[in-house]
């Protein structure tokens, strides 16, 4: 559903259908860190419209189902491609070399996706950012994190803990508006009209789908999809410790 483009998914159906391929690993992240049910999808829904390999469109640097920068990803301790810790980093400005010259490491990454011809696990120990579990981890602790942390001051002064964590991921020009988008994905992704219209227009241009040779459908294909998180360690990473931020019981009051 949706065509796919450097953008992303051009259709807000297309991005729920992409988005909830990763739902086992979004409601592990979650529960580890006491967040919103739903937050991280619909975080997923406005970074990369649920492509995993969608590069930042303006070609910044930024990699992942939730787009992280260099130096974000490596402030919440992954790997990235080379070491690259610039927030922007690409043939003008961001990380030097030996002689001082800027290098472009989004395009290196984006070459060795085309090299790799997109193979995940082969990706993987090129830049956790690629990795579906510490990517949106990173994401759930910098949520938790940003939670616990101080209220912002000025004219963002007075918005809640939930608010705060947002605000602090999208920056404060954008806050308003992210929040806005993350809140109506939120709602959708729970919606089970919502979703049964997407299932139903899925299994309608997909009538003679076969996955493993068996005739498939809508929940066939997500099930199918989400169980190869298994060779990502899902099932290991359920198994580490829960915490439970500073202030995140006072934000899932405000959740249903």
């Amino acid at each position: 559903l949706g065509k796919e483009s450097k953008f992303g998914v051009d259709s807000h159906e297309g991005k729920i259908l992409r988005t909830l391929r990763f739902k086992n690993i979004t409601d592990a992240i979650e529960d580890r860190y006491n967040l919103p049910s739903g937050v991280l999808m619909a975080m997923v829904m406005q970074e990369s419209t649920g492509i995993d390999l969608l590069p930042n469109s303006s070609g910044d640097g930024g990699f992942g189902l939730c787009h992280m920068q260099g130096s974000t990803a490596s402030d919440f301790n992954l790997k990235t491609f080379h070491e690259c810790n610039s927030l922007v980093c690409n043939s003008v400005r961001g990380c030097k070399n030996e002689k001082g010259e800027f290098v472009n490491h989004a395009e290196q990454l984006k070459q060795l996706m085309k090299d790799k011809k997109d193979d995940r696990l082969a990706l993987v120990d090129a830049d956790d950012r690629l990795h579906f579990i510490l990517n949106l981890d990173a994401a759930g602790r910098m949520l938790a994190s940003y939670m616990s942390g101080p209220q912002l001051k000025g004219e963002l002064s007075g918005i809640n803990s939930f608010e705060t964590a947002i605000a602090r991921y999208a920056g404060k020009d954008n806050f308003r508006n992210y929040l806005k988008k993350v809140t109506k994905n939120m709602e959708d992704l729970k919606d089970s009209n919502v979703i049964d219209e997407i299932a139903e227009n899925f299994n309608a241009i997909n009538p003679d789908l076969k996955i493993n040779g068996e005739p498939a459908d809508f929940h066939t294909y997500i099930t199918k999809f989400q169980e190869q998180h298994a060779d990502y360690g899902l099932e290991e990473y359920k198994k580490l410790p829960k915490y439970n931020p500073k202030n995140s019981d006072e934000v899932l009051k405000t959740f249903s």
